[in-house]
């Protein structure tokens, strides 16, 4: 417990000095027939698509310096028309599937990235509220976030189409870009 304060307290303490914009965006929709074995590979249906196309839409005056993925096919392909749109490569990164990186992640985003470039991570939605979390997000805002506990007890970021806005010196807030 008590590395784990230490950790957060770290980390509020270097997202007040330096911090790059972070975007948190949830994968598109995605094929729900399709094999457990296969879960990771599952791509987007045509809804998920044209969320997809949307993003890409909801950027187009938006400066990114980098976009981050999880290696599941319904992230990458998320993230596709945004890059292909503003020629920004992919980056594939555990932290967008694995909670247990997340700390080490925003670290090095905060090394790598200066307070006026900006970011987008393309993740699921069990892991969103995790990194809102370790960006400073309290559990009175869970609600205005619309998060809601699943049966096993993770938080999640239900809906598609949101985008969560993480800026230095600002609260964090979510943005719908589709109808």
């Amino acid at each position: 417990m008590k590395i784990f304060i230490l950790t957060f307290l770290f980390l509020q303490s270097i997202l007040l000095y330096a911090q790059p914009t972070i975007y948190l965006v949830r994968h598109s929709e995605k094929v729900n027939e399709w094999p457990d074995s296969l879960k990771s590979f599952a791509p987007l249906n045509k809804k998920g698509i044209e969320t997809s196309q949307k993003l890409a839409d909801y950027f187009s005056g938006k400066n990114l310096s980098a976009i981050f993925s999880s290696k599941f096919n319904r992230t990458l392909h998320t993230a596709f028309y945004l890059s292909s749109e503003k020629s920004v490569r992919i980056i594939t990164d555990e932290a967008c599937s694995d909670t247990s990186q997340i700390t080490s992640f925003l670290k090095s985003l905060i090394d790598r990235f200066e307070d006026d470039e900006s970011i987008l991570i393309v993740s699921h939605s069990n892991i969103i509220p995790d990194f809102l979390i370790k960006l400073g997000l309290n559990k009175s805002s869970y609600e205005k976030m619309s998060f809601t506990k699943s049966k096993s007890g993770w938080w999640l970021a239900d809906y598609y189409g949101e985008v969560f806005i993480i800026e230095k010196d600002k609260p964090i807030r979510r943005e719908v870009f589709i109808n």
